[in-house]
């Protein structure tokens, strides 16, 4: 059994009740963070259960792709898990108001509609510095156990699960599941500080605004005019992006998923061209064809 089974093992146990520890016997158990919200409702956790038994269910043999071991450092799924571990350290029910759990104002609107998911932990990072910058004290997250933590890092890893995952229809859809999973894998991306941030990001941020460095937390901007998204903020204008990352892991089940039917391949295609189509075209040229270099999946603490 494969080592990259380690996360998917620690949500079931999260599902089933049983301890955090649990592991079956023989299996190489990787160390994971990402705790599961006490507070998911039923079709949540059903949902869940779904995408993560599915995901141990498949593999990419050695996939011998050279942007997606660039990306995820290895050749399977393992490698897989062990970026979202390193990302992903909790997940909230998007029937959560935000502010049970963050010290600051309802952020709940911004998981409604379709969208799937999304990293809060990201989100209020960026905030709590703007807040230390003019002289407050840092925003703070309560985990589930009630120990509240300073909003330091990008990496808090908080990802708040859409109203779209309390849809029986969500939770009937065959073939979503690995699909799903590849929303966990955009939004682990968002985690990642890439490149840090400069003396105007300060500036920008003391002032409610937004970095202008979107490497840090992976900010989407508007789509170039004349593209498909064009004028909808939900483009990647920078290089090595969340969407970049999220259609290499779509292409590997697309082309090399062993134990996937024609129709979570298919799924996964059109994942991966969704995902391309909000990359600025030049930018994505630039990057599949090695100009850029290697990829720089490398993240940098902002000390404050």
């Amino acid at each position: 059994m494969r080592s990259g089974l380690g996360l998917a093992f620690f949500f079931l146990s999260s599902l089933l009740g049983l301890p955090a520890c649990w592991v079956p016997v023989g299996v190489d158990f990787l160390e994971v963070q990402a705790k599961l919200d006490p507070k998911l409702t039923p079709v949540e956790r059903a949902v869940l259960e779904k995408d993560l038994v599915r995901f141990l269910e498949v593999s990419l043999g050695n996939y011998a792709q050279p942007m997606y071991r660039a990306l995820f450092g290895g050749d399977d799924l393992a490698a897989v898990t062990v970026f979202l571990n390193e990302r992903v350290n909790y997940v909230l029910s998007s029937t959560r108001a935000t502010d049970e759990l963050m010290q600051s104002e309802r952020h709940q609107a911004r998981t409604k509609g379709q969208v799937q998911a999304f990293n809060i932990g990201a989100h209020y990072f960026l905030k709590s510095l703007g807040a230390v910058l003019n002289g407050e004290d840092s925003y703070q997250f309560e985990d589930f156990y009630g120990a509240r933590i300073p909003i330091r890092s990008s990496r808090l890893g908080v990802i708040q699960l859409g109203e779209v995952y309390q849809s029986e229809e969500f939770l009937a859809r065959e073939g979503d599941s690995l699909r799903r999973m590849g929303v966990w894998v955009h939004e682990a991306r968002h985690s990642d500080c890439t490149g840090g941030l400069n003396s105007g990001d300060y500036d920008r941020l003391a002032q409610g605004l937004l970095p202008a460095s979107k490497g840090c937390t992976h900010l989407h901007e508007a789509c170039p005019k004349g593209t498909i998204y064009g004028g909808i903020l939900a483009c990647d204008l920078h290089p090595w992006g969340a969407y970049f990352v999220g259609a290499t892991y779509h292409a590997a089940i697309a082309f090399n998923c062993r134990g996937c039917s024609e129709s979570e391949k298919q799924t996964a295609m059109m994942a991966q061209v969704d995902n391309l189509a909000k990359i600025e075209p030049r930018l994505l040229d630039d990057m599949l064809s090695g100009r850029l270099g290697a990829p720089d999946l490398s993240h940098q603490e902002v000390i404050f």
